[in-house]
């Protein structure tokens, strides 16, 4: 399972790097792959209320994190 709390703090951390970084492009990414930890966070959260409401019917395709980094262009060109 998937902590949002690490997620959330993981995409605070993307951020700061992005300041810190001079190049354009690898600030952009950084700035992607932050908001791709936010929305995996907030899957998270939304996995964890349906757990609690119904564990034998929860819908795992809600969490489609990977797809998030598959549309990052800065991993396609790397």
């Amino acid at each position: 399972m998937t902590d949002p709390v690490a997620c959330r703090r993981r995409a605070r951390q993307c951020r700061l790097i992005a300041i810190a970084v001079r190049s354009d492009e690898v600030k952009q990414a950084l700035l992607s792959i932050a908001k791709a930890w936010v929305k995996l966070a907030a899957q998270a959260d939304a996995y964890k209320g349906c757990e609690s409401q119904a564990p034998g019917t929860v819908d795992l395709q809600a969490i489609d994190f990977l797809s998030v980094f598959r549309r990052t262009t800065f991993l396609k060109n790397g």
